[in-house]
């Protein structure tokens, strides 16, 4: 900076608590922290399990919330009992001792004649079910309305098929899904609801998967049968949210601008004038407080040098006494002629 007030400028601009983070939408930070919470925030969004993305993202296309944090706490509550294929897990053995492992598939219950992560289990014959006519007629209305809806199974119940991440251990093993658990911090709702706003957006109040998502991960050609070997979860309907009030009048886009721009400029120089004015006062204070502080010392050190001079004469008093004394002891101790 050449002229000292940009600098000074600057300077106030960074310190301002008018930054906020590009990632969190975090507001009221000053510069180097915001720059210090992107960073953190980026370091969280690499260190989210990469086997959820697309599950997560799927979930959240079954969803219809006109909030974030509703979307967040219908998805970690389904997620946080159920394991995926691909994910890295802990499992428990008998000895009590954790062993780190990969899901290979994920096994429905044996009661279940469903799929096992998209394929489906073979049965061995056929099943007859005898019935009254009643309930004949009753499930055939039920069929040709498309069927009951199923419902979710229980999570504790399905087991997982793993292999161990050191493969010299053993091959695989199925274990229940009490045996399992994610690494402590790998997936919380702050995770998750972070790895959501980086994906997600409002649209027509409801908030929705952004297209470049949807098209990245192939989110439509998705089928949930792959993921989890269990019915798509059916999450709670919320009314997207609408203003109060009259609509505001339509303003040209030009005219909008110009408002937006005189307002932002209007405020930055309002906070850095307040800042300025702020910098100024205290640097009279710390100047009034330094010349106080001087004249304090010089009234302590004047005080001392007249201690100090008084101290002296007192001393050269009782020299001067002495010496008188020890010449009248000399005078009376000469003997007398």
């Amino acid at each position: 900076f050449r002229p000292y007030n940009d600098f000074f400028e600057r300077t106030i601009l960074c310190n301002s608590l008018v930054w906020s983070c590009a990632v969190t939408g975090r507001p009221g930070l000053t510069y180097q922290e915001a720059l210090e919470s992107e960073k953190k925030a980026r370091q969280n969004l690499q260190s989210f399990p990469e086997p959820l993305i697309i599950p997560v993202l799927y979930l959240t296309s079954l969803t219809h919330r006109s909030r974030l944090h509703e979307i967040c706490d219908d998805i970690f509550a389904y997620v946080k009992d159920r394991y995926f294929v691909e994910e890295t897990v802990e499992v428990i053995r008998n000895n009590g001792a954790r062993l780190q492992c990969r899901i290979l598939e994920v096994l429905p219950p044996s009661h279940q004649n469903g799929f096992a992560n998209g394929h489906d289990s073979n049965v061995d014959g056929e099943t007859i079910i005898i019935s009254d006519s009643d309930d004949s007629e009753t499930q055939n209305s039920s069929f040709q309305n498309g069927g009951k809806k199923k419902n979710a199974i229980d999570p504790l119940l399905f087991k997982y098929k793993v292999q161990p991440t050191k493969k010299e251990l053993y091959e695989s093993a199925i274990v229940k899904a009490t045996q399992i658990s994610r690494r402590k911090h790998l997936f919380s709702r702050d995770k998750l609801k972070l790895f959501l706003k980086q994906h997600c957006e409002p649209q027509d109040g409801v908030i929705k998967i952004k297209a470049s998502s949807l098209s990245t991960y192939k989110i439509e050609e998705q089928d949930f049968s792959y993921f989890f070997p269990d019915d798509p979860p059916t999450f709670i309907f919320s009314p997207a949210s609408r203003r109060r009030g009259r609509p505001p009048k339509r303003i040209l886009i030009s005219q909008e601008e110009s408002i937006v721009n005189k307002q932002t400029v209007t405020g930055y120089r309002n906070k850095t004038a307040k800042e300025r004015d702020r910098l100024l006062k205290q640097e009279e204070m710390k100047s009034l407080a330094s010349e106080k502080a001087k004249l304090k010392r010089e009234k302590a050190d004047a005080t001392n040098s007249i201690k100090k001079q008084q101290g002296d004469k007192e001393r050269e008093k009782l020299r001067e006494e002495k010496r008188k004394y020890m010449e009248h002891l000399k005078q009376w101790s000469k003997p007398r002629e």
